[in-house]
């Protein structure tokens, strides 16, 4: 409706300044100049020009005044926005008002009575237009409460891992998001459509809770296959297959949340009253936080078998700490084990105190490669002697880096990660 609303007030303000005094005419076009930039400056200066020249005319000419208009409105419905939101609205306001008052008091009776009419008749069909979409949105606030509520709680069981749990709270909020779409979306509501701010409402309302009803449908169907709680260790074996099985219905989850984020984006708009802004951050923050746990699924599900010994066996150093001596990385090194995982079942194959490791290394200390500035920092306290002082370094990675290199020179596999627990 924005084009065809831009035109009818296009025309009302020319007709306006046809019938509106010579200094007001002035006005409204120093305020077109001062409020335009590029290109827009050369309609606004030619309608100043010609307002100024008609001040020293005998007597003031509709078709001056509907061509200074028709100039000068090109420009106020392209305005560059200044300051907060609505400061072009107020200056247009704050400018027209005079024109407006000029014009009403240079026109005869009968266009009076004329105006006063088609100015009660446009609130009455404002009005009127409007009552559906209050009443329907009256209706849906329940619907949408139950839903909200039923889909938040379900998207935390959803990150939790717990789709179980999720799936009928997931199909509570489709039925409530639902039947608050269809009232709000309705045929007898789209005539608010054409009602100005009303329309802004409708539409974020409307498309607010379709997406949110698409979105619980698809989750709905799809959690029972992404309930990664059910992937348990049972018998030092983990199913890879259940896990391989996960990574259909997480993509999907993945793109259903795209879209509706996508969705909820583009009906943001600064004319939003402020409690359908706040509903509508609420739920944007409720996907964003979903949607960083089907972000991570997408990436992890594909790279868990082969890190479960999918492919080949797969051996993982895990390192017991001890805060009994504080180093830069909690404490020190005081016993490990090695993991091995081959085909999804794990094992602790080896595991002792760390002194044990430390006479294996060859005489001199293992040598450590790659490590520049660990060693420049660390070098002096002979690290690669000392299993236990690999946690110099506040970085874990660095100090995985440390024992993936020690390990296999004291005798043990290559490794392919490093695990670090203490007794917190």
């Amino acid at each position: 409706m924005d084009p065809l609303y831009a035109a009818i007030f296009a025309a009302l303000v020319t007709y306006v300044c046809s019938r509106a005094s010579r200094e007001t005419l002035l006005v409204f076009s120093v305020v077109a100049v001062v409020m335009s930039r590029t290109w827009l400056e050369i309609p606004a200066a030619a309608a100043l020009l010609i307002a100024f020249g008609s001040l020293f005319a005998k007597h003031s000419r509709r078709r001056v005044g509907a061509l200074i208009g028709a100039l000068g409105v090109e420009t106020m419905l392209r305005w560059p926005s200044i300051a907060f939101h609505g400061s072009t609205a107020a200056v247009a306001g704050a400018v027209l008002a005079p024109l407006f008052v000029s014009a009403y008091r240079r026109s005869s009776t009968v266009e009076r009575r004329r105006a006063k009419r088609m100015l009660a008749l446009t609130g009455v069909l404002a009005v009127g237009f409007s009552v559906p979409f209050l009443l329907a949105t009256y209706l849906a606030r329940t619907d949408i409460s139950v839903g909200q509520h039923a889909a938040e709680s379900a998207f935390g069981d959803v990150s939790g891992g717990s789709a179980a749990l999720a799936t009928p709270k997931l199909r509570t909020a489709t039925a409530e998001f639902e039947t608050a779409s269809s009232r709000l979306g309705s045929w007898w509501t789209s005539i608010a459509r054409v009602v100005p701010l009303v329309a802004q409402q409708r539409q974020a309302l409307a498309a607010g809770a379709a997406t949110a009803r698409d979105l619980v449908a698809v989750a709905a169907r799809e959690a029972p296959s992404f309930d990664y709680q059910e992937v348990n260790y049972h018998k030092g074996q983990v199913d890879l297959g259940r896990i391989s099985a996960m990574l259909g219905p997480a993509k999907v989850l993945d793109g259903s949340l795209s879209r509706a984020t996508a969705r909820l984006e583009n009906l943001r708009s600064p004319w939003l009253i402020g409690p359908i802004q706040s509903q509508l951050r609420t739920l944007d923050t409720k996907l964003g936080r979903a949607k960083s746990s089907t972000d991570l699924a997408v990436k992890a599900i594909p790279l868990v078998p082969d890190m479960l010994g999918a492919e080949q066996p797969r051996h993982y150093f895990l390192a017991f700490v001890s805060p009994s001596e504080s180093r830069g990385l909690d404490g020190i090194v005081a016993a490990y084990g090695e993991l091995t995982a081959v085909n999804g079942h794990i094992s602790l194959t080896t595991s002792g105190p760390v002194e044990s490791l430390d006479a294996a290394l060859p005489s001199g200390g293992g040598s450590l490669t790659g490590l520049a500035d660990f060693m420049v920092r660390y070098g002096h306290f002979d690290p690669g002697q000392h299993f236990q002082d690999a946690p110099y370094s506040p970085d874990f990675p660095t100090v995985a880096q440390v024992l993936s290199q020690l390990s296999p020179q004291a005798g043990g596999d290559r490794l392919d990660g490093v695990l670090m627990v203490d007794p917190y």
